[in-house]
């Protein structure tokens, strides 16, 4: 089955959904998600289910586009705008959710402490992956200012709850 002409690339929808922060300097919200296409990896075992929630996304793109399944690992990409799609649907009471993912996305790259270079950010990236992160979430996308547990240990679905309910009371 061929991909319609009117179905935009997987990896142009994927940044239709994050939509591109800065107009004056593209090159650099590029470079970043270039970074963020390198496979997820899990160390805690119920961070697959963050895998699972990136590859819902393959998915949702396959069923409306009408196209054959894409094959191959998760993505560091595709797991944060899981993520944000996650988190817009719990703070948003209103149609712009959509709108919402993008900032969440771009809320995370910022935490991780991303830049355009490329160089710097395999780095972040493999001391979030690694875990290697510091107690309190600084280096992942979730850091807390108060944190009595140590974040490298705990599973991301719940640091992404630590972090929302210090931030933004959405408990």
């Amino acid at each position: 089955m061929a991909i319609s002409q009117k179905s935009p690339s997987y990896d142009i929808w994927l940044e239709r959904i994050i939509r591109l922060r800065d107009r004056n300097n593209i090159y650099s919200d590029y470079q970043i998600i270039r970074s963020l296409r390198r496979p997820f990896s899990v160390i805690l075992e119920k961070d697959m289910n963050r895998a699972m929630d990136g590859l819902e996304l393959r998915q949702e793109y396959e069923t409306r586009y009408k196209v054959p399944a894409l094959l191959g690992n998760c993505t560091i990409l595709e797991v944060l705008i899981a993520l944000a799609k996650r988190i817009a649907f719990m703070t948003s009471d209103s149609a712009e959710e959509e709108d919402d993912v993008g900032y969440w996305f771009w809320r995370m790259i910022d935490n991780l402490g991303m830049t355009n270079k490329d160089e710097i950010n395999e780095h972040i990236l493999t001391i979030w992956m690694e875990r290697r992160f510091k107690f309190n979430g600084e280096g992942s996308p979730f850091p807390l200012r108060k944190c009595d547990k140590n974040q490298t240990n705990i599973e991301i679905w719940y640091q992404m709850q630590s972090y929302m309910n210090e931030n933004y009371d959405i408990s």
